[in-house]
């Protein structure tokens, strides 16, 4: 698991959590898997839970626990087309 650790800068100050928190984690994670994290309790600001409509003030502490990435077992399949 990975921890990531962001300051609320002035910028995004009355912005939505989930919103706020899509911009700082950047392309990491997407806005539902913010909103995911957050229903887990996996995302919080200032040390609480917090709902993904919150608006978020400059300075707060986002705190996120990104899970670790799942192994995908791919194997290419030949399907005899010709191009």
């Amino acid at each position: 698991m990975e921890r990531r650790r962001c300051t609320v800068p002035a910028e995004l100050a009355g912005r939505r959590l989930d919103q706020a928190a899509g911009f700082l984690l950047g392309e990491a994670v997407s806005r539902a898997q913010v909103q995911r994290l957050m229903a887990e309790g996996q995302l919080t600001l200032d040390g609480r839970p917090a709902r993904p409509s919150l608006r978020v003030r400059a300075g707060q502490e986002l705190v996120v626990v990104l899970p670790d990435p799942v192994p995908v077992d791919l194997a290419p399949v030949d399907l005899g087309l010709m191009v």
